[in-house]
């Protein structure tokens, strides 16, 4: 598609994290990305600190849909980044050619920015690095960065907290509002993350906007008035079989909004909770992305794709080893004791249990409310240790859900509860609200007490959440003194001496 000839389309890409065991999906959406953008290398530039081809591969999309495997041949610049130093090094670099390029383009050019990578819920701030070894980048550095540029400028980000990157100097494109996380993609069967689902929804739109065959929800009831056609017989990304003749399709951006988060209803899970931000320069605009036509993509039509996995029950627990990933060991565990090394026949049923209803997924996910765990491959089970980790980090999270519901009834707030649902039923995965958090805070409800820290400086805020819904469904009443101390050790006690 991309612009006029009167102008060139440019690419500054970014893959910010330099774990590839456990972020390996996000390389999926630094690979799709630059294919879908499809700019000549002559005039792109993708910059990673880590080796992305030793891993998995790039399948990308939903296990319970049709996946593209992207073969992309090597097209990344890598840089060393084992050090602090190395890590500033690298992000300047970044910068500094950002800043050179953007000084050259033309009113008619395009300028498009992909940042691949984790976000700082406090500011937006892109985390470069890894959990250990980290620096951030600011929205103001990049608009430092860019500025005095002439051409468009299009930023697309797929961090968590990425709507608080909204300016005047671009047009965004984010996988997220300002206070909420981002969502990837289901584990498959074979235990690899399959990336993000807001780069894997723009892809599918643009094969809607060439109606072309594209990867489609594999067992799914097919509705007719969402405008989704079943699955398609054959595993192809060729032309469909009605004529081109009116397309590309022309929307403009809030209506392309509207297609996104249809699909995202569509295919249901926990992708229900992602709520992009879109926010273009001129109201009303059309949704023209400086995406390729795919009409004339060898890279895309002749990459193969996946079929859906067969639905199955959810495993035991010992034939889910593999799928269940590696623990991060979740920080302040409260009163949670650490458990043996290796598990006893009751703590086997328990964590099984307490896995199924944590995830409702033969795999885990790494949606806004199952951010636990990190990638793991088919050949890699959990020790001793890692289920050990795994039952207190999720009998934690049983024990905040407990805690959030008790201390809803001593408020009284029982008539929210009936009309919301538990944490752990319809708002099973919905986002941490972090702004409605705060609120509730400023009126005496210190809910942050309900977090749990995780990796990259992340909260798990599942129960607090929920309990800010249900403040924000009870009237958003206020606490007089004393009250929220009093209504948490209250809680607190029912739950250790088993009573109401």
């Amino acid at each position: 598609m991309g612009k006029a000839d009167t102008g060139q389309l440019h690419v500054c890409g970014l893959l910010s994290s330099t774990n590839m065991k456990n972020d390996h999906w996000q390389a999926t959406d630094f690979v799709a990305m630059k294919t879908l953008i499809g700019c000549p290398d002559e005039r792109a530039f993708w910059l990673c600190g880590t080796d992305i081809r030793s891993g998995p591969g790039f399948l990308f999309g939903d296990p319970d849909c049709d996946r593209i495997i992207f073969d992309s041949p090597p097209f990344e610049t890598m840089m060393d980044t084992s050090t602090l130093s190395k890590l500033q090094e690298f992000a300047t670099t970044f910068k500094t050619k950002l800043t050179k390029l953007a000084l050259q383009l033309k009113p008619a050019d395009t300028l498009c920015i992909v940042l691949c990578g984790h976000g700082c819920e406090d500011g937006g701030n892109l985390i470069i690095g890894d959990k250990t070894t980290q620096i951030t980048m600011t929205k103001h550095e990049l608009e430092i960065a860019i500025e005095g540029c002439h051409a468009e400028i299009l930023l697309f980000s797929t961090a968590c907290y990425s709507g608080q990157w909204t300016s005047q100097s671009w047009s965004l494109f984010a996988v997220a509002g300002e206070d909420q996380e981002s969502v990837s993609i289901t584990k498959s069967q074979s235990g690899n993350f399959r990336g993000g689902f807001f780069t894997n929804a723009l892809l599918i739109e643009h094969f809607d906007h060439f109606n072309l065959c594209a990867p489609r929800p594999g067992p799914l009831q097919i509705i007719h008035n969402t405008g989704f056609q079943e699955q398609q017989p054959q595993h192809d990304c060729g032309p469909a079989v009605k004529s081109q003749a009116n397309f590309p399709l022309t929307r403009i951006v809030p209506d392309t909004l509207a297609w996104l988060h249809a699909l995202r209803d569509h295919i249901g899970k926990i992708y229900v909770s992602a709520d992009f931000t879109f926010i273009p320069c001129k109201e009303n605009s059309k949704w023209n992305p400086p995406f390729q036509s795919l009409i004339k993509s060898q890279e895309i039509q002749n990459s193969p794709l996946s079929g859906p996995n067969p639905i199955v029950d959810l495993p035991s627990l010992n034939g889910a080893n593999s799928h269940l990933g590696l623990c991060h060991l979740l920080h302040h565990c409260v009163s949670l004791e650490r458990v043996a090394t290796v598990l006893s026949l009751a703590e086997e049923s328990e964590l099984s249990e307490l896995c199924k209803s944590h995830t409702r997924q033969p795999a885990f996910t790494s949606g806004a409310e199952n951010t636990l765990t990190t990638s793991s491959t088919l050949l890699s089970p959990l020790t001793g240790q890692e289920k050990a980790d795994l039952l207190v980090a999720l009998r934690e999270r049983k024990f905040y859900h407990l805690l959030a519901i008790g201390i809803a009834h001593k408020l009284g707030w029982d008539d929210a509860i009936t009309r919301l649902g538990l944490p752990t039923g319809p708002q099973h995965g919905l986002p941490p609200m972090w702004a409605l958090q705060r609120s509730a805070e400023n009126h005496g409800y210190i809910l942050s007490q309900l977090t749990v820290k995780k990796n990259y400086g992340y909260r798990w805020g599942g129960a607090a959440g929920w309990l800010a819904r249900i403040w924000e469904a009870a009237g958003k009443p206020s606490a007089g003194p004393g009250v929220w101390d009093s209504v948490m050790k209250q809680s607190r006690l029912a739950i250790e001496t088993g009573f109401p």
